[in-house]
């Protein structure tokens, strides 16, 4: 499925190539890299976000931080967190200006990656209504999903069992798995305390 997925994204590539419509092409570039990424092609996938930044100069600061976001979860996918966080550091004070709630998941997924699990719960703390109320299902998930690790590294394991819980009641009707399968080894544990209970 995900290699359909890429190949449909180098085809818009390609038509909007042809088009050659800035936004269009800022955006087909962005789903490539985003489905090179969920692919594991992380270094194609800088790549062809860094394609795209260099096209959303030609357009507006929107899409650049757009961009900014993609490069930071990539790095954060690669494991490069030092690179994660410097990138976070130059773009954080222009996603404030962002009506959704991305910069926040970047925000915790970032602390999360640096060990700094009562940071992360600490920011959530008061904001999970909001999110869900903001966003809807999918992005109150997947910072829901970063709380329920952070209580589990906290050894706050009832807890996390709980948000967990929250997590795959809201997930299964959507059919939601690839961001329980994003979160790697700590969720496939989590889930199999869940399991075992």
């Amino acid at each position: 499925e995900l290699e359909a997925a890429v190949a449909s994204a180098r085809q818009g590539v390609a038509l909007a190539e042809q088009w050659r419509q800035a936004d269009a092409l800022h955006f087909a570039l962005t789903c490539l890299s985003q489905a090179l990424g969920a692919a594991g092609k992380l270094d194609e996938a800088l790549a062809v976000n860094q394609r795209a930044m260099q096209s959303a100069k030609d357009i507006s600061a929107w899409y650049a931080r757009i961009s900014a976001e993609n490069e930071i979860m990539l790095f954060l996918a690669k494991g490069d967190i030092l690179a994660a966080a410097n990138k976070f550091t130059v773009y954080g004070p222009t996603f404030e200006e962002d009506k959704n709630n991305e910069p926040l998941l970047m925000e915790v997924s970032l602390l999360y990656q640096q060990n700094r699990f009562m940071d992360v719960i600490n920011t959530l703390d008061g904001t999970l209504g909001d999110i869900k109320q903001k966003d809807g299902h999918r992005t109150w998930l997947k910072v829901l999903l970063i709380q329920a690790l952070a209580l589990q590294a906290l050894g706050r394991e009832e807890e996390a069992l709980e948000v967990l819980d929250q997590c795959l009641t809201a997930a299964e009707p959507e059919g939601y798995v690839r961001i329980f399968v994003e979160r790697g080894t700590p969720m496939a544990l989590l889930l199999q305390i869940a399991r075992d209970r």
